[in-house]
C-alpha cells in the first residue's frame, strides 16, 4: 500500500515486537532494499493512542486490520480496537470525513462492530460479508488474510466515514442497544 502511494505517510502501530518485526521485514522485501520515507512503525498500546496523537494531528484514514475480537468473555469486549471507548478517541485526530477500513474473519466481532461504530458518529460507505468474493478493489492482502482465506473463511469489510458531529454517549460505560444495526438488517420486510 505504502509503495503505491509514495505521497501518503504511513503510521504503522503494534503493541507487539514480533509484529512489528514481521512488518518490517516484508516492508524491506516489498521495497527490494530501498529506502523507505513513507512508512514509520512504532510500538504502542493502541489504547492510549492519546499518548502518541493529538487533536492537531490531522488523519485522514485508519486500518484496522484483523485485531483480536476480545470474545471469550464478555467484560473484554471493551478492549476491542473498533469498541467505542477506541471509536472515541480515533475521532479526536480523524479530519471530519476521514475513514476507518476495517477488516476481520471474525463474525461476531464484524456484527458487533456495525453498532460500534453507528453509536460513535460514523456512517457506513461500504460493507462486505465476503470481500473477496465480491472482488473489491483496492485490497491489500495480508499474510493472516490468506491465511484464513486459504480455510475457506470470508473476510468481512467495512468502511465507515467520520460524520462531523459527535455523538453524546459515555463511551466507557457504552451498552449495546436493545435494537441494533444488525437486528434492523435481519428484520423481516
Amino acid at each position: 500500500m505504502a509503495h503505491d502511494n509514495p505521497g501518503i505517510n504511513y503510521l504503522a502501530m503494534d503493541i507487539s515486537p514480533d509484529v512489528l518485526g514481521d512488518a518490517r521485514r516484508n516492508i524491506v522485501r516489498a521495497y527490494g532494499g530501498e529506502e523507505v520515507r513513507n512508512i514509520l512503525l512504532t510500538r504502542g498500546d493502541i489504547e492510549h493512542i492519546r499518548d502518541f496523537l493529538a487533536p492537531e494531528d490531522r488523519v485522514e484514514r485508519i486500518y484496522i486490520s484483523f485485531c483480536n475480537p476480545w470474545s471469550a468473555r464478555p467484560k473484554h469486549v471493551k478492549r476491542r480496537l473498533p469498541h467505542p471507548r477506541q471509536l472515541m478517541q480515533y475521532r479526536d485526530f480523524l479530519v471530519d470525513g476521514g475513514e476507518i477500513w476495517f477488516k476481520t474473519d471474525d463474525d461476531t466481532l464484524f456484527r458487533e462492530s456495525l453498532d460500534y461504530f453507528a453509536a460513535c458518529g460514523f456512517e457506513a460507505v461500504h460493507i462486505s460479508h465476503d470481500l473477496h468474493d465480491e472482488g473489491f478493489s483496492p485490497n491489500y492482502v495480508s499474510e493472516h488474510e490468506l491465511k484464513f482465506t486459504a480455510q475457506g473463511v470470508p473476510i468481512k469489510l467495512g468502511i465507515f466515514r467520520k460524520l462531523p458531529e459527535a455523538p453524546d454517549i459515555d463511551p466507557v460505560r457504552w451498552l449495546r442497544p436493545a435494537k441494533t444495526v444488525r437486528d434492523l438488517e435481519n428484520a423481516p420486510d
